[in-house]
């Protein structure tokens, strides 16, 4: 395991372009910037790398946000911005409400909101039905501020990525990964009816 680099981050948009990979969030997180200055520069990679891509992107600070709007503007593409609404848990993040409240009708920026990130094991109980409910609650929450801002309902986005205490990392692609995922789609199918 090394860092990531420039290099790899071009090379995974760019495969992923080639095969027609939907979607907007490389698997690849950049090193070797300060934190405030990481999304900014991974941004600056994918637009210049792939004609969809855009970056992991937290929501950005004062400084940093006039410089994802000029590239916004630059390149006719909107920039993707991560608002994650919940705190585990289940409280919400001032911060994130603030923007996705001041911002949501911006033409510049893709905002898309989320609910918490229960990680099993880690941030949610490792206790299997008790994890699913603090993973319900806490998308319900953000579905509800959702439709109170946009009056658009938002289906809850459920989610809970088995943690591993050991290695410090979700356990992606791993048997219990694999199946917490299968049981968070057909109890999202569910809840509101399709896949």
């Amino acid at each position: 395991i090394r860092p990531a680099a420039e290099s790899d981050l071009i090379r995974i948009v760019k495969f992923l372009d080639a095969y027609g990979v939907d979607g907007k969030v490389p698997p690849v997180s950049l090193t070797g910037f300060p934190p405030h200055r990481r999304d900014l520069e991974a941004t600056r990679v994918c637009l210049e790398n792939s004609p969809v891509y855009g970056a992991p992107t937290q929501i950005p600070g004062e400084s940093e946000l006039v410089l994802f709007e000029e590239m916004a503007a630059i390149t006719a593409r909107p920039m993707p911005v991560l608002a994650m609404l919940i705190v585990n848990p289940l409280s919400y993040d001032d911060r994130a409400m603030e923007f996705v409240l001041a911002r949501h009708n911006s033409k510049l920026l893709n905002i898309e909101t989320v609910g918490g990130l229960p990680s099993i094991g880690n941030t949610a109980p490792i206790v299997y039905p008790a994890a699913h409910m603090q993973t319900l609650a806490e998308d319900l929450a953000a579905s509800m501020f959702i439709y109170a801002v946009t009056r658009c309902y938002d289906a809850p986005y459920l989610r809970g990525d088995p943690f591993d205490m050991k290695y410090g990392n979700f356990v992606v692609g791993g048997a219990d990964y694999t199946l917490l995922d299968l049981a968070c789609r057909k109890l999202h199918k569910h809840l509101v009816g399709k896949p």
